[in-house]
């Protein structure tokens, strides 16, 4: 599930990434509202219904369970991604990643 806008304050922004982190903590990258510039994009992922957390490499044995994502992009505005990987197609992830040059 996706949602975006391009209607939002900084405020806002800095609001809901902090309700995140203080839900979940620092996403995979070690990132918090204060690093929010550098990237422009924050991910969380979760190898069980417990919230322990994972991440989203190709070589990571963990299952996934299910992931949020957010990022800034000038021409879409914010977008707020909730992944459920029990509908995500393995053999899709996988010729995503070949294509990438990943395997």
């Amino acid at each position: 599930m996706e949602f975006r806008t391009s209607n939002y304050e900084d405020s806002e922004l800095k609001r809901l990434i902090n309700l995140i982190v203080n839900e979940y903590g620092k996403d995979e990258n070690e990132q918090n509202w204060s690093d929010w510039n550098t990237l422009k994009q924050m991910s969380w992922w979760f190898k069980n219904d417990n919230h322990e957390p994972t991440y989203d490499e190709y070589d990571n044995t963990d299952d996934l369970y299910y992931g949020i994502m957010i990022s800034e992009d000038k021409t879409i505005g914010l977008r707020l991604s909730i992944i459920e990987y029990s509908n995500i197609d393995n053999e899709f992830d996988k010729k995503n990643w070949l294509q990438q040059g990943v395997l």
